[in-house]
């Protein structure tokens, strides 16, 4: 509609009827600042003066709706289409909304065009609308501001409590400045939910399994023992802004009723990520390390001690979908006097290329991996190429189901020594492995546990070898 027009229309509205008119004016002006009640009584006093008005059933619908009354707001959204309202797209998305009738909200927002539709499509959780505002989040002005804020909620939504918490304020101060005090009010108030996930975060598992080993001396012939596993686990998370970072620990007792086969595993890791914008899609680039120590003898014994750790690039593909590149270096560090009298040290590098999905119910990753370990002193060099397969499934928290399969396919050489190889110069290995793991919850922090791992090594004639372990137990989550 022109300006001229425009004019008109305000002049026949306030001619035919000033009282109604002002009433309109004044309801609009509290439902713009947040005052539901005040808005509803002038926009239902305005109504009664201009019965004729499609324009005012639209905007009292709207108003009802916030007020909660959504009976009445589809009411007066019925009459507003009565009376030939053009435009009711938006209200009727918004009423619907607020009725918990998400897909016939999209449904009505899908021929209606503007800011306003791009953002209630984008609350409502449209991937593709999220995208388009994301593009605008530099913009100025109160658009920008609501970008920030409609992002933020998108955010806080899918977990991203930090990237939440810096849109929000963003979108505090931009509102502050610009004197909106609905925008100001929904910015703060989501600030102040986030607090508490923005809190750092201790996380503590211990687990009490028995079951069984088959080899786990990776002798030729896998022979079945009982065994009992003692498993901690801790873990420091928090934010700090855009950044986030992650400390874990986990010790591992294993231990056989007979003969040998009893190892402690130690294990430090941690991670820090940090993204390039405040966009929930946005690249993030990271680090992370990971220490670990193996021993036997209730400690008493060193078998290997290993570092590896190095930078990462993930990449957003699609909603709940990400890639991943990781570059590594690795160093292990064997004790000579428990593999056969020569060194197996070594040093290497792995590069990893990933896709990983993410939604309440499942998740999982595939990754390709290859590998290069340069021998220190007595082992092989060694080439080689994986792929991983790794997938988690939890309906409701009602309890889970976690599998994974390893495969490496490696070369190692030039062997040179035939006592410890065979007389080939080069030697292929094919490994991998195969686990499971189900927890149910019973009562409280405690869950039952169901877990099993198979692994298998295929190389030349004598060097091959097969293990297992089976185990049942109960583990508290803290």
């Amino acid at each position: 509609m022109g300006g001229g027009a425009g004019l008109i229309l305000l002049a026949a509205l306030s001619l035919s009827s000033p009282v109604g008119w002002q009433e309109a004016a004044l309801g609009l002006d509290a439902l713009s600042r947040g005052e539901v009640e005040a808005a509803v009584r002038h926009l239902k006093a305005a109504q009664r003066e201009l019965p004729e008005s499609g324009i005012l059933a639209r905007d009292l619908a709207l108003a009802l709706a916030q007020a909660g009354d959504l009976v009445a707001a589809k009411e007066s959204l019925q009459r507003a289409e009565a009376l030939g309202h053009p435009d009711l797209a938006l209200a009727q998305a918004l009423v619907l909304a607020s009725l918990g009738e998400t897909e016939a909200a999209l449904a009505a927002l899908e021929g209606a065009d503007g800011f306003e539709a791009a953002s209630l499509a984008a609350t409502l959780g449209d991937r593709g609308a999220v995208r388009a505002l994301a593009r605008r989040l530099d913009e100025g002005g109160g658009e920008g501001t609501l970008v920030r804020l409609v992002l933020a909620r998108d955010a806080a939504v899918h977990g991203d409590p930090g990237r939440a918490r810096v849109l929000a304020e963003a979108a505090r101060h931009g509102a502050e400045r610009q004197g909106d005090a609905l925008v100001y009010n929904a910015a703060r108030d989501l600030s102040l939910r986030l607090e508490p996930a923005l809190r750092p975060r201790v996380d503590l598992r211990l687990a009490i399994l028995g079951g069984a080993i088959g080899n786990p001396d990776w002798a030729v012939e896998a022979v079945g023992r009982a065994a009992g596993t003692l498993r901690l686990q801790g873990a420091v998370s928090g934010r700090l802004g855009l950044v986030s970072g992650a400390v874990v620990a986990h010790i591992e007792q294993r231990g056989v009723l007979e003969g040998r086969g009893d190892r402690t595993l130690l294990e430090v890791g941690g991670s820090l990520e940090i993204p390039f914008s405040a966009d929930l899609e946005s690249a993030l680039f990271g680090v992370s390390f990971r220490i670990l120590d193996t021993r036997s003898g209730l400690l008493d014994r060193r078998l290997a001690s290993g570092l590896e750790g190095g930078p990462h690039l993930r990449i957003a593909l699609a909603p709940g979908w990400w890639g991943q590149l990781a570059v590594q270096g690795v160093w292990t560090d064997f004790d000579e006097r428990t593999l056969f009298g020569f060194d197996r040290d070594r040093i290497g590098q792995r590069a990893t290329l990933s896709v990983h999905h993410a939604s309440p119910r499942w998740s999982g990753h595939l990754a390709l991996q290859g590998l290069n370990d340069e021998a220190v002193s007595d082992a092989f060099d060694a080439l080689g190429v994986g792929l991983t397969a790794r997938a988690r499934f939890s309906p409701g928290g009602r309890w889970s189901l976690e599998g994974g399969l390893q495969t490496m396919l490696r070369r190692f050489g030039p062997v040179g020594d035939e006592a410890v190889i065979g007389s080939a110069s080069q030697r292929l290995e094919l490994r991998w492995g195969v686990d499971l793991q189900l927890r149910r919850p019973l009562w409280g922090p405690l869950w039952a546990m169901l877990e099993g791992a198979v692994v298998r090594s295929e190389a030349r004639s004598g060097h091959r070898y097969a293990g297992g372990r089976w185990a049942a137990g109960l583990e508290g989550q803290w």
